[in-house]
């Protein structure tokens, strides 16, 4: 009940952060019916306190781009939000961030603007892509009072989609990651997170060139057709 009590007070911003985020509300959208050649995806992963949006609290953001088919790996996002909430010890061993990194962290609204600035529009990429939104959002409206319109594209679905012969349905990163022989340079860190599912949207795309697929709204069909047959017990894919 605090924090919906919370999602209905207006935070107040500095004249400096309301430009920015007026500046960002009056970008131009982007249009889904780019081609996947020309598309630019911002692949997202979020670190915090737990698991249960309801009750946890965001820590970190990473993000990197994918533009005209390649990862741009030199222009990562990777930043702490400064709080007092750090999780138990059994979290803070899992994705590394400590007590003492969350209170030199950057303030949670110069964060979420910076954050904001760096997607743009273009849409969101991530596995089990839920989870990642539902703290992105929750934390924009606590600190900013916004919503993100960005689509949301979930690998979770669109990978066995594309490969449904690998019977991979239903399965963690990890195992996307063995079969396709990929390696994250350290897994649950946001950024590191990030570049190694970025590896897999590119092996996903190729897939999906090679089946006609063509645009982003193609392959958000695609994941829905996933998504649907799940949920009635069928087995979709193309």
């Amino acid at each position: 009940m605090i924090r919906w009590l919370q999602w209905l007070r207006r935070p107040a911003l500095d004249t400096r952060l309301h430009t920015r985020l007026n500046a960002w509300r009056h970008l131009a959208p982007v249009s889904n019916t780019t081609s996947i050649d020309e598309a630019r995806f911002i692949l997202v992963d979020v670190e915090s306190t737990g698991l249960d949006p309801s009750r946890d609290h965001l820590l970190a953001i990473g993000a990197v781009p994918i533009a005209q088919g390649r990862l741009i790996t030199g222009q990562g996002f990777e930043k702490i939000l400064e709080g007092e909430e750090f999780g138990p010890r059994k979290t803070i061993l899992l994705h590394g961030i400590t007590p003492t990194a969350v209170a030199r962290g950057e303030p949670p609204q110069e964060v979420l603007i910076d954050f904001l600035e760096y997607t743009g529009k273009y849409p969101l990429v991530a596995f089990h892509a839920e989870f990642d939104e539902a703290m992105l959002g929750l934390a924009l409206r606590k600190h900013l009072g916004v919503r993100q319109p960005n689509h949301w594209i979930d690998l979770a679905w669109l990978a066995p989609a594309l490969f449904p012969e690998l019977g991979l349905r239903q399965q963690p990163l990890d195992a996307w990651l063995d079969i396709f022989n990929l390696r994250a340079h350290e897994r649950h860190r946001a950024l590191d997170d990030c570049l190694v599912t970025g590896e897999l949207l590119l092996v996903l795309l190729d897939r999906a060139r090679k089946r006609g697929l063509q645009s982003v709204n193609d392959l958000i069909a695609l994941e829905k057709i996933e998504r649907q047959s799940s949920q009635s017990g069928l087995y979709g894919g193309m």
